[in-house]
């Protein structure tokens, strides 16, 4: 900063400008105001000086005394007001005359205040006798005006100058003073906020009086603080979750990214493990997501808890975590050693029963993990391929840890591919429902179970083994289960009005676990039968043993409200899970489905048979009916109701078909019983 640029110099500069401003017009006001007052004082002097000379000079012309005269006349110009004077007497002539010299010519001003005043340079006066009135004379005086106005000029030039003086002195003092008091501790506060970004803390104040400056330093602080505060929750909203407090994935993705550019150097390996809770969005959806939130804050302490001390567990979305275990190994077989070690750990700790608001709630997670660095792999490919492994647990059975393998690779892409073609399948009008008829032990067809196909426009054909995981997993399954149902229904619709057998009695329809616990599922299939129609009798939902284990208190309400609408439920493949009595004896289940697994061992000698027998017997003790699927065989068939079963359903009787020959082959009462070939 310049000595031109500072606070006080400035203000100086404007001050010193303004006095002087103010003083050479007040100084001007007051020679005009003393110009009339010099100008009398002036005349009146030398009026008296005149005066006390002319009685002696009138004496003088009475007597025509001419040295008297003269001594009169060089009395007078010994007055350096004078610098000349006669003495006339009453004829006219001369009687005397004095000469001092000729009037000096002054400077500038002078001239100027002699203008001003406006003295006469000439004075006649009168004489008169008291002896003789009639005798008259006068005496001349010649005014030097110049030396009478010097005086007046120079005190005024003097009062000018002094005030000049006066105020550039007053200037500096108030210079000093505002350089001091004011620029100074502006500068020194400057240099302080300055260095404020270098030291990043508040030191010593640069300025300790209570006063404005004081007030501002303290407002300049009270702000810095606040930035300061504001900064850290920025930084803390940008790099950390805000629920469970972990990182997240932003800063996994900084902090891995170094870490593989750390390990690249020193050829250390690391491991990325990627993992989420297993049937989360079932817990989420039917305690509340505050209790969900809880949940996740309980998986995210105990998963800190258990990775080493070094390594970082973050939160990257929903219900993933991604834990980052660095120098885990100086080779690759030994860092996977390390990572097993770590998931097994994980694995057991996140099993253990969590009390969540009084609910205990038994959780697993799946994981997969990806090794690093990996050639041509940066920060967002290796969590893509830890993600890639958890997928693949997820497809395998859920909780468990697997690591990424490139054969991976290629599964991941393919499922990418059918999730895309997934989110046009509906709009494109790609999906159809193909029937499989359900048969009682008279050879009729009493009902069907609708199953959904994907007729791809490249790929053709695509069985619900292929694509169904995937909609549930991406989250399509809702979406896809209400159209199913809704497509069964304007199915029923029109056979009802082209005709139905008497002995049709419902269409079977599966519904997934993630559709049967959505909050709209009930409103959306009780609207879908009035839309279309439809007795709620003519719809049978079939639902796993697992779901309504784990959501046995959602299910036993939305069943209840369906039940209203007539609407029948079927427990498939059961006896492959959990088969709990309970939810058999206090659930309004109505049909028991034989897996086709059991079906299938009848004629080997194998327990199956007395485990199908058992399913039986349970199903006629609570007065339910009990169909076989997968049924291939007239043996099967012959043995089945040998053990009291008379629904069945399988490829003896028919494939699934397409709806228009699904109805043309139940209107024509044609039941093929076919061979085992």
């Amino acid at each position: 900063m310049s000595i031109k640029q500072h606070l006080a110099i400035r203000h100086a500069k404007y001050i010193l400008l303004l006095s002087l401003s103010i003083g050479f017009v007040s100084s001007l006001i007051q020679v005009y105001l003393d110009l009339s007052d010099e100008r009398g004082r002036q005349i009146s002097e030398i009026e008296k000086v005149i005066d006390f000379h002319s009685e002696a000079a009138a004496t003088a012309v009475y007597n025509l005394d001419e040295e008297v005269a003269q001594n009169v006349s060089n009395s007078l110009v010994s007055d350096r007001r004078f610098y000349k004077a006669s003495i006339i007497d009453d004829f006219g002539d001369t009687l005397a005359l004095s000469v001092r010299s000729e009037p000096e010519v002054h400077v500038w001003f002078v001239q100027y205040f002699y203008e001003k005043l406006n003295i006469p340079d000439h004075f006649i006066v009168p004489l008169t006798l008291n002896k003789s009135p009639d005798m008259r004379g006068k005496v001349d005086v010649w005014v030097d005006v110049g030396f009478v106005v010097e005086g007046f000029a120079r005190r005024a030039i003097t009062t000018a100058f002094t005030g000049l003086l006066s105020t550039s002195v007053l200037t500096l003092v108030l210079l000093v003073v505002l350089y001091r008091g004011l620029s100074k501790p502006i500068a020194d506060i400057s240099r302080w906020v300055e260095t404020f970004s270098a030291r990043n803390h508040i030191q010593n104040d640069p300025y300790d009086r209570d006063d404005e400056l004081g007030h501002l330093i303290q407002c300049f602080k009270d702000a810095w603080r606040e930035r300061d505060e504001a900064e850290a929750q920025m930084h803390k909203l940008a790099y950390f979750d805000p629920l469970t407090q972990l990182p997240n994935r932003r800063s996994l993705v900084e902090i891995l990214t170094r870490e593989i550019d750390k390990h690249t150097v020193s050829k250390t390996f690391g491991a990325v493990m990627y993992f989420d809770i297993d049937r989360f969005k079932t817990i989420n959806d039917s305690l509340g997501h505050s209790i969900g939130d809880l949940l996740l804050c309980e998986i995210g302490q105990r998963a800190s808890e258990v990775i080493p001390k070094h390594a970082v567990c973050s939160r990257f979305g929903g219900d993933e975590f991604v834990i980052l275990l660095p120098e885990m190994g100086d080779g690759r077989e030994s860092c996977s050693l390390m990572a097993k070690t770590v998931a097994a750990s994980l694995l057991k700790r996140l099993a253990e029963p969590m009390n969540i608001e009084g609910n205990v709630l038994h959780c697993t997670v799946s994981i997969g993990i990806a090794i690093f660095p990996q050639k041509g792999g940066d920060c967002l490919d290796i969590i893509r391929r830890a993600d890639t492994a958890l997928y693949r647990v997820k497809a395998s059975g859920k909780n468990n840890y697997q690591f990424y393998d490139h054969e991976m690779q290629r599964v991941a892409t393919q499922r990418l591919s059918i999730e895309e073609g997934l989110h046009v399948a509906l709009a494109n009008e790609e999906l159809e429902l193909w029937f499989q008829p359900q048969i009682d032990s008279l050879g009729c067809t009493v009902g069907a179970e609708a199953l959904i196909r994907w007729r791809h426009p490249v790929k053709g054909l695509i069985y619900p083994n292929d694509f169904l995981s995937v909609a549930e997993e991406s989250g399509q399954m809702s979406a896809i289960g209400l159209w199913v149902i809704e497509e069964a229904c304007r199915l029923l619709r029109h056979w009802q009005v082209e005709g139905l057998p008497e002995q049709f009695q419902r269409v079977s329809i599966n519904v997934s676990p993630s559709q049967f616990v959505d909050g709209s599922f009930v409103q959306d299939v009780v609207e879908i039968l009035k839309k279309h129609e439809i007795s709620g009798s003519m719809l049978e939902l079939e639902i796993t043993e697992n779901m309504l284990v784990s959501s046995f208190d959602i299910a036993s309400k939305k069943m209840a409200l369906l039940k209203e609408y007539g609407i029948t439920f079927a427990i498939d493949d059961f006896g492959t899970g959990y088969s709990s009595l309970k939810y058999l004896s206090h659930l309004p289940l109505d049909v028991l489905k034989i897996d086709r697994s059991f079906v299938s061992n009848l004629l080997k000698g194998s327990d199956d048979a007395s485990i199908v027998e058992v399913i039986i017997a349970t199903g006629q003790k609570l007065n339910m009916r009990v169909i076989a699927e997968g049924v291939s065989s007239a043996a099967e068939k012959q043995c089945l109701e040998q053990l009291g079963c008379h629904f069945f359903q399988g490829f003896l009787f028919s494939r699934p078909l397409r709806a228009e020959l699904f109805y043309k082959d139940l209107c024509e009462d044609r039941y093929i019983e076919c061979s085992e070939s």
